[in-house]
């Protein structure tokens, strides 16, 4: 295959209505979730491979299945051992971290006398793990959104059979001049997440209370991990969508092409 080094690929500002228009695709393809959510969790880079495919030959909708699916098994093999080494890394300083955290509650709730409930110790070692596992989400997605740009130039390439050069450069400056839609994108991601897991701790409360009581109450469970999966798929598409039209691959991001 002969490579062309020219290249359209010119990164731009999407306005933040954009993110919007994505959040609703993804939203409306419901059922993909058994596709993204998984695929996304273990092979990120895989996921915007298929995705590529997607926005370009299958118009966004992802259980289309249309022929002509292409990959960089090179770039898909670097960008997976990357994602691995940062989630091994990741996961060693949460434990490292959580296991800090609770000899500091240990040593402070020895010296307080009292019956350990909703004591000012345990709401420190709680403010201080959910500032850890938000530090981690936030590493996370910027770690997903770079091997998102990445593999969609790699994908590029495949698809027009060129060249282009400096990608690591054109990543970062996708990045870069669209950076205040992704921070806004992360914060309100982290922000539905809190709320999510709040009304989760309060239902299951109410289910073990029921459960002792000896009353049939309301498992929360299976339902708020359905939430969960349909949150995660309406970002990963998003997420994936935006920084599509961000490296200009798509000239705009339309409700209907």
């Amino acid at each position: 295959m002969t490579l062309n080094n020219i290249s359209e690929i010119r990164p731009h500002r999407v306005n933040a209505g954009g993110i919007f228009i994505a959040l609703l695709k993804g939203a409306l393809q419901p059922l993909s979730c058994v596709v993204t959510v998984p695929l996304t969790l273990l092979f990120p880079s895989l996921t915007t491979f298929f995705l590529y495919h997607v926005f370009s030959k299958q118009n966004d909708k992802i259980l289309s299945f249309k022929k002509g699916l292409k990959f960089d098994f090179k770039a898909m093999l670097g960008t997976e051992i990357l994602y691995l080494l940062g989630l091994t890394a990741l996961f060693r300083y949460f434990c490292y971290k959580a296991s800090e955290f609770i000899e500091v509650y240990k040593y402070k709730a020895v010296r307080n006398p009292t019956l350990q409930i909703a004591t000012p110790e345990q709401l420190e070692y709680s403010h201080a793990l959910t500032t850890l596992i938000s530090t981690i989400a936030v590493t996370i997605i910027i770690l997903q959104i770079i091997i998102m740009a990445y593999s969609f130039i790699k994908a590029y390439d495949v698809d027009r059979r060129v060249s282009t050069e400096h990608p690591l450069k054109i990543v970062f400056s996708t990045i870069f001049r669209n950076l205040p839609v992704y921070i806004l994108f992360t914060v309100a991601l982290i922000y539905v997440f809190a709320i999510i897991e709040t009304y989760f701790a309060k239902y299951k409360l109410l289910h073990i209370e029921g459960y002792i009581l000896g009353k049939d109450n309301f498992d929360p469970a299976i339902t708020f991990m359905v939430i969960r999966i349909f949150v995660l798929h309406i970002s990963i598409y998003a997420l994936n969508l935006f920084t599509f039209c961000a490296l200009n691959i798509r000239e705009k991001l339309k409700f209907r092409n």
